[in-house]
C-alpha cells in the first residue's frame, strides 16, 4: 500500500470538487445573457478555465503519484513541474488584472468604460498567457534540476543550486503582483469609496466621477444633439431692418431687429456622464479581494517550506508537513469559485437560477 495513499485521496477529492464547481461556473456564464455582456467579468471566468486545466494537467498527476508510487521519466516530469509553476503564474497574474479592473471601475469609471471592452480584455489576457508561458520555463529547462519529490507528490526543480533562480521565481509570481499591483489596486479602491461615501448626502447616489466626455451618451440625448446640430441649416434668415440712430451718453445706438438670427444665446449644453456607486460593483470588489487573499495563504505555507528547504537544505522540516502544505495547494481550485458563488449575491441568483433551468436572461 502506498504510504501516501490518505493525502492522494484528499487530493482526489479536491480535484472532483474542482471539477463540479468549475464546470458550473462556466456553465452559468455561457447561459447568462446578463454576465456574458459583461466584459470586466471575462478574467473571473477565465479563473474557472485555468482551474480546469490545472486539475488535469497537474492535480491528476499528482494523484496517480501518492496513490500508485508512480516514478515518472524525466520527460514527464519536467512537464508536471512547468504545468505546476505556470497555471500558479497564470492564476496569481489573473487576480492582478481583477484588482485592475477594479480600480479603474471605481476610481476612473469613464476609463473603464472605453478600456474594458470584450476585444481589448481578450488582448490582455492574451499577452497573460504569453508572458506565462515564456516566464514559467525559466527555471524548469536548461537551468535547473528537475526531480521528483515524493513528499510533495510532484516534480519539482532543485532550487538549491540556484538561489537567484528562486527569488526570481517568488518576485515573478508572489511579490509583484501582490505588492505592486494588488495591494496598491485594493486600497485605492476602498480609498475612492470612502472618500465617495464622504461626500454622499444622506440617502443620495454615491458619486464616482462626472464625465464631461463619454462615448456612452444614451441614445435620446444623442438624437437631440443631432438635432440641435442641424437646427439652422436650410432656413430662410430674415432680412434686418436698421432703425433710427439716437445719441446717448454711450455714443450712438441703432435699434433694430438684426438679432432674429443670433443664436449665440442658444447654447447647445451636453449633460455631464455622471458615475455612482452600485452595490453590485462594491459586492465585486470585496469577493476580488476576498479570493485574492484566500488564494496566498492556502499557497504561502507551501512558499515559506520551499524558501527553508532551499536557502537551509539540512534544516529538519517533517515530511508530514511537507505533504500537508502541498494538500494545500490544490485547494485554491474549488475554493475559490465557492466563494465566488456563495458570497457574491448576484452570483448565487444567477448560479440558482441556472441550476433551476429558469428562462435565460
Amino acid at each position: 500500500m502506498s504510504t501516501y495513499l490518505a493525502p492522494g485521496v484528499l487530493v482526489a477529492l479536491a480535484c472532483l470538487l474542482s471539477l463540479i464547481v468549475n464546470i458550473i461556473s462556466l456553465v452559468v456564464f455561457f447561459t447568462r445573457r446578463r454576465l456574458r455582456r459583461r466584459a470586466h467579468l471575462i478574467p473571473l471566468f477565465h479563473l474557472a478555465v485555468v482551474d480546469l486545466l490545472a486539475v488535469v494537467t497537474w492535480s491528476t498527476v499528482a494523484v496517480v503519484i501518492a496513490v500508485t508510487d508512480w516514478s515518472p521519466p524525466a520527460e514527464v516530469c519536467q512537464v508536471h513541474a512547468y504545468f505546476r509553476s505556470m497555471w500558479n503564474m497564470l492564476h496569481v497574474h489573473t487576480l492582478s488584472v481583477l484588482a485592475i479592473e477594479r480600480a479603474l471601475r471605481l476610481v476612473k469609471p469613464s476609463r473603464h468604460v472605453i478600456i474594458f471592452q470584450p476585444r481589448v480584455v481578450g488582448f490582455l489576457l492574451g499577452g497573460v498567457w504569453v508572458f506565462d508561458l515564456l516566464v514559467a520555463s525559466i527555471p524548469h529547462y536548461g537551468w535547473l534540476e528537475v526531480r521528483l519529490v515524493r513528499e510533495e507528490m510532484q516534480c519539482s526543480p532543485d532550487f538549491t543550486t540556484s538561489t537567484a533562480t528562486l527569488d526570481f521565481d517568488l518576485c515573478v509570481k508572489w511579490a509583484l503582483p501582490y505588492l505592486l499591483l494588488m495591494a496598491p489596486c485594493f486600497a485605492g479602491s476602498f480609498i475612492k469609496v470612502v472618500a465617495a461615501r464622504r461626500r454622499a448626502a444622506d440617502r443620495g447616489d454615491i458619486l464616482l466621477e462626472t464625465s464631461p466626455h463619454t462615448t456612452s451618451h444614451a441614445y435620446t440625448q444623442r438624437l437631440t444633439d443631432f438635432q440641435n446640430r442641424f437646427k439652422q441649416v436650410g432656413t430662410k434668415s430674415a432680412k434686418p431692418k436698421l432703425g433710427e440712430k439716437v445719441f446717448t451718453s454711450q455714443g450712438y445706438v441703432t435699434d433694430s431687429d438684426s438679432d432674429v438670427n443670433d443664436i449665440s444665446g442658444q447654447e447647445l449644453r451636453t449633460p455631464r456622464k455622471v458615475f455612482s456607486l452600485a452595490r453590485r460593483e462594491y459586492v465585486l470588489l470585496k469577493t476580488y479581494v476576498i479570493i485574492s487573499c484566500v488564494y496566498v495563504i492556502l499557497w504561502l505555507p507551501h512558499v515559506a517550506v520551499t524558501f527553508v528547504l532551499n536557502y537551509t537544505p539540512f534544516t529538519p522540516v517533517s515530511d508530514w508537513l511537507i505533504t500537508l502544505v502541498t494538500c494545500l495547494t490544490h485547494c485554491p481550485q474549488f475554493v475559490l469559485p465557492v466563494i465566488c458563488m456563495t458570497y457574491n449575491d448576484s452570483f448565487r441568483r444567477c448560479v440558482a437560477k441556472t441550476l433551476c433551468c429558469a428562462k435565460r436572461r
